[in-house]
């Protein structure tokens, strides 16, 4: 499957207390012209979710995604554990 990737501009900031989560849909053509959004959600390490199911609009994987955080909480996302390193990367930068 070739596709065309171009980043959306949709790009949702969370704030909840000391966590910043970055919502972002990206914009994917397929061969066949279709458009679909893919969702990521990027905690303040960089480290990202990333689903692996498409939506049909950015404001339905934006949507998605706040409704994920919501319901998994927070920490769900910015859970460093195994990435250790990136914590003491982003202390010490």
């Amino acid at each position: 499957m070739n596709l065309d990737i171009v980043v959306s501009e949709v790009i949702h900031v969370v704030h909840i207390a000391s966590d910043e989560l970055e919502i972002t849909a990206h914009r994917q053509s397929t061969e066949n012209g279709t458009i679909e959004w893919e969702l990521r959600i990027i905690n303040s390490y960089g480290v990202a979710a990333v689903w692996t199911t498409t939506f049909s609009s950015s404001s339905e994987a934006i949507k998605a995604g706040v409704k994920a955080i919501q319901t998994e909480g927070v920490k769900a996302f910015t859970n460093a554990e195994h990435f250790e390193y990136l914590h003491s990367q982003h202390l010490n930068s």
